[in-house]
Parts: C-alpha cells; structure tokens; sequence
C-alpha cells in the first residue's frame, strides 16, 4: 500500500512539474525578443512586425557607433548606414503609432466590442523604452562629433578627399589645434598651413580628458539627468499616452476626441521631423550625426 501511494505521489510530482513547465515554455512564446514586455493576444501580428523592425532598425544604429567608437575611425559608408538605419527607424516608429491609433479608433468607435487598447498601450510602453536609447544615440553622436574635431577619431582619407573646397575650409577650421596638426601629418598638401587662415571661434577646446569624460558620464548616470537640453516642451510631448486612461476606462466620447486629436497632431510632427531632417543637409558633413540623431529623438518623445 505505502508503495502505491508513493509511487502516485511521484506520478502526481511529474506531472505538475510538467504542467508547470509547459506553461512557462507557453509563457515564454508570449514574450518578444525578451525586451518589450508581454505581448496580449489581441496584439496584431502586423504590429508586432513593426516594432521588430523598429527595434531592428535601432540596434542597428547603436552597432554602427559602437564600432566607431571601437575603431575610432569613419568611412563614408559607416555614415550612410546610420542615417538609412535612423530614418527607416523612424518610419516604423510613425507606422507603429498609425496602426495603434487606427485600432484604438476602431476600438472606441465600436464601443470595446470591436479591436482592443492593446497596440496603443504596447506602442506607448515601447516609445517610452526607446526615448532613453534615442536620447543616448544622440548623446553619443554629440561626442563623436568632438573627437572628430580633435582627431581622437579620424574620417577616412576618401571623405576627406571628396569635400568640396568650402567643406575642407570649413573642416579646418572647426578642428582642435591636436586634430589640425594630425590631418597635416596625413594630408600635408590638403591642409598646407597658411599664412591667411583663421581657425575658427572653436577656441574653448575641452581636452581629449573632458571628452573621455563625457562619455563615461552617458554610459554610467541615468540618461536625462545629465542631458541638459531635453528640448521637447510639455505642449508638443507625448501624443499617444493620454488616450489610454479615457478608452481603457471605456469613456467612448473622451477616447475618440482624444484619438483623432492625436492622429492630426501626429501628421504635424511627422512633418516637422521631415523638415529638420532635410534641414540637416545643410550642416556640414560631421555635424549631421548629431542633427539627424537629435531630430529622431524629438519625434520618439512628441510619439509615445
């Protein structure tokens, strides 16, 4: 007898061990990539394959400047990918946001009996998450462009070679006196000093030190305590959190003048990011990390 009841207690064992197993494993599956949290079931898969690009899409930019600060060098191409890997970012975070508002619309336009709430919490959670990491691309990007000028990292001899003749002059003069006398050693006939030349107003120079510093800062403090000019005001900030509270307390009037309210003022931001995009252009070559970079920050943070 004491036999049989051991050996059903061990069954019993087995078996719920395996119960619960099989509901982890399950538990697991409901989890993407393991960085956004929970994904409801009600969360469309058109949804969750944006925001897999977009999550794609960022690391991608953050490789990119991880290997130039590694290498401490850029080539044209570490540039082009960077922005292609910004903008399409970019882009997915709008798409995201569109298809969060189209269903949240959806939602309160039938009355919770169609669609769900799901996407636009998910994408505010999510936008939330990024604001930190946009934040510090762009930080990082600010940093590279310092060690650009005092030559603590180098442009590729091509780049340089492809500046126009208003660009060289303009390179020369944003360079650190360390980072003019470097590119002298390598290119003594491009930046042959000259009798007429004025460096320009760069004359506060922070040492190689202060830069290292700086950068040791934005890996180790919390992100937007030591970024001084979060340049979003509470008037443009934040365009798709306040609808959760009036829809998923089901308050049907208050969630859909609060969704279309967001959807108008989404096509403004998009646009303004466009602009400050393009306006971009017009800074010289190795200033437009930070631009671009800034400019994508600002959209993720008016979004979520």
């Amino acid at each position: 007898m004491k036999k049989v009841l051991v050996f059903i207690s061990m069954m019993f064992c087995i078996f719920s061990s395996s119960a619960i197993i099989a509901n982890s494993i399950s538990t697991d599956n409901r989890y993407y990539k393991g960085r956004i949290g929970k994904i409801n079931p009600k969360f469309t898969s058109h949804q969750k394959m944006i925001i897999f690009q977009a999550e794609s899409q960022l690391t991608q930019a953050e490789r990119i400047l991880s290997r130039i600060q590694r290498k401490k060098h850029i080539s044209q191409g570490n540039m082009e990918s960077f922005e292609q890997a910004m903008f399409n970012y970019a882009s997915s975070m709008k798409k995201a946001y569109d298809n969060a508002i189209k269903q949240t619309e959806k939602y309160s336009k039938s009355k919770g009996k169609q669609a769900s709430i799901d996407a636009l919490n998910r994408f505010e959670k999510i936008a939330h998450l990024h604001i930190n990491k946009t934040k510090k691309i762009e930080y990082r990007s600010q940093i590279i462009e310092k060690k650009i000028q005092t030559a603590k990292i180098t442009l590729d001899s091509q780049i340089i070679k492809n500046f126009s003749r208003q660009e060289l002059k303009n390179f020369k003069q944003s360079l650190a006196p360390g980072g003019l006398q470097h590119y002298q050693k390598i290119h003594p006939r491009l930046f042959k000093p000259r009798k007429d030349f004025k460096q320009h107003k760069y004359l506060n120079h922070r040492s190689a030190i202060d830069i290292e510093r700086e950068e040791e800062i934005c890996n180790t403090t919390p992100l937007l305590e030591q970024v001084s000019n979060f340049f979003v005001t509470p008037v443009e900030a934040k365009v798709a959190a306040p609808c959760i509270y009036p829809c998923a307390r089901k308050k049907w009037r208050s969630c859909r003048n609060c969704v279309i309210k967001a959807g108008s003022k989404a096509i403004r931001i998009w646009n303004y990011f466009v602009r400050s995009w393009n306006r971009c252009k017009r800074k010289s070559w190795w200033k437009r990390w930070w631009c671009k970079s800034k400019a994508v920050s600002r959209l993720v943070y008016e979004l979520g």
